[in-house]
């Protein structure tokens, strides 16, 4: 299976097309997947697709022009903050309801998206927030934690953790995930970010 070429020939202007063009390479990818009979390994293969979009969202010039915008990168955490919102009539079936949501943490979890938020405080808080309220759906849930395991924990994200306890104060940080520890991928980043914190020798702050 191969990347579409829609994935690496991006050559957009604003947020929204940006967006709207990573929704159409990962559904066309994941309906691909979907429909090959008897294709096993069909988490890996999304993943592997997932890193090839970064990979060029990365590279382009003008993304990285469009991105290095505050307001682009808080319009990707606002599309995640949202996704919860009730639905107009004309909006994707069930089965899409979360595709912008997931477009958006895919961006926001790259490299242009980690340095954005930790070089803005206010746009980090904001992203914080949607775990601050106490019930979330597990799937955003995902989707939100790929962002923070991103920010706080990857080699990009080098200083993240330090950088988000500065931002946020560590008890908002950790007590934030607190309500949500049903999801798994919620407690594994509780887990390693208390993990890397006692490193560190940041518990002190809290």
């Amino acid at each position: 299976l191969k990347l579409p070429l829609s994935a690496r020939s991006m050559k957009l202007d604003t947020y929204g097309e940006y967006v709207r063009r990573v929704v159409d390479t990962l559904t066309a990818f994941e309906d691909e997947l979907i429909a090959t009979s008897g294709f096993f390994g069909r988490e890996e293969h999304l993943e592997s697709c997932i890193q090839g979009v970064q990979s060029e969202f990365e590279s382009n010039a003008r993304a990285i022009a469009v991105f290095a915008a505050p307001e682009a990168l808080s319009a990707l955490v606002g599309t995640l903050l949202s996704a919860e919102d009730p639905r107009p009539a004309d909006a994707p079936k069930e089965g899409r309801r979360f595709e912008d949501a997931f477009a958006a943490a895919v961006l926001l979890s790259s490299s242009i998206g980690t340095r954005g938020l930790l070089r803005n405080p206010t746009v980090l808080s904001r992203m914080w927030q949607f775990v601050e309220r106490p019930e979330r759906h597990p799937v955003l849930l995902y989707y939100w934690c790929r962002c923070a395991a991103a920010l706080l924990l990857s080699p990009e994200g080098s200083g993240g953790l330090g950088a988000a306890i500065s931002a946020l104060g560590l008890p908002r940080l950790l007590l934030s995930l607190v309500p949500h520890l049903h999801c798994e991928a919620v407690r594994m980043l509780l887990k390693n970010v208390i993990g890397l914190g006692g490193q560190a020798g940041l518990g002190e702050e809290g």
